[in-house]
């Protein structure tokens, strides 16, 4: 008698592991595959809300998750899901320090703007952004698809080797440039 309920007990546990089993793997391939945001959040358990970037504390947006950080780049990404239900955003942020010479926006400007205000072809140039920092100006410029489900940001800084780009969802530019601000110190307002 005991040991058939030894043994029933033992069905029970292994009952429930392989349940336990089955829903942990469900929601890793859910996660991977069909909706994104929950790497982010295991990413933001593990690592919390922020990191440091060029001596600056860049709060990470909760969905999204580091991918690479030195100290000369930082990507923060949300992938777009393998198999999408609905429209769901996507976007990576990339800021990177160059090794070349710095951009100088006094010699330099003509010729980022002829290749960041020609579109490719499916896009259209939608505004333009400058952002000031104390280590100068950082000219950004948007560029949507014609559809308006995608767009794409590159920002450059006025003698420095900072760059700065956005490729996704026009719901995280604001995120974007909230990152960038943080990681730069940068606003859209002069500093007094």
């Amino acid at each position: 008698m005991e040991k058939s309920l030894s043994r029933a007990r033992k069905g029970r546990v292994a009952t429930i592991l392989l349940a336990g089993a089955a829903v942990l793997g469900g929601s890793v391939w859910l996660s991977l595959n069909v909706w994104t945001a929950p790497v982010g959040l295991i990413w933001h358990s593990i690592h919390g809300r922020s990191i440091i970037f060029d001596g600056h504390t860049v709060d990470v947006p909760w969905d999204m998750w580091v991918e690479n950080s030195s100290a000369q780049s930082l990507m923060i990404i949300r992938e777009a899901p393998k198999y999408p239900l609905q429209q769901l955003p996507a976007g990576t942020i990339i800021i990177q320090r160059g090794s070349g010479r710095a951009a100088d926006m006094s010699k330099d400007y003509d010729r980022i703007v002829r290749a960041d205000e020609t579109p490719p072809k499916g896009y259209r140039l939608q505004g333009t952004r400058r952002l000031f920092s104390e280590k100068g100006t950082a000219y950004c410029w948007e560029l949507a698809r014609t559809d308006a489900s995608h767009i794409s940001i590159s920002c450059w800084f006025d003698k420095d080797t900072l760059v700065a780009w956005y490729e996704g969802s026009p719901l995280y530019r604001d995120r974007f440039y909230r990152v960038l601000a943080a990681a730069t110190g940068a606003s859209e307002q002069p500093s007094s």
